[in-house]
């Protein structure tokens, strides 16, 4: 085996662990997200409605990203149909 064989089978195997991780971490957030399409939640900013999902690391632990259109505090969209997201950490009950 020469070098360049073996930097090529790491890099293989790397990238294999990866999608395993993140797969793994997708199945994580599925089993653990209260949140559904369609509710309205609350972080420091303002209130949006959840459209769509996402997923972000920090510290290796994968939390979730919420995106949508904001609305106001009357709970109406805004007129400028404004979208942003809401990281999971930042939400407010």
């Amino acid at each position: 085996m020469t070098l360049d064989e073996y930097k090529a089978e790491v890099k293989k195997i790397r990238s294999e662990c990866e999608v395993n991780i993140v797969s793994l971490s997708r199945k994580f957030l599925e089993s653990n997200r209260t949140i559904k399409a369609g509710d309205i939640i609350k972080d420091h900013i303002g209130l949006v409605k959840v459209e769509q999902f996402g997923m972000y690391f920090r510290d290796g632990i994968p939390y979730g990203i919420y995106t949508g259109p904001c609305y106001t505090k009357q709970g109406k969209p805004f007129k400028s149909g404004e979208t942003r997201s809401v990281y999971q950490i930042n939400l407010v009950e």
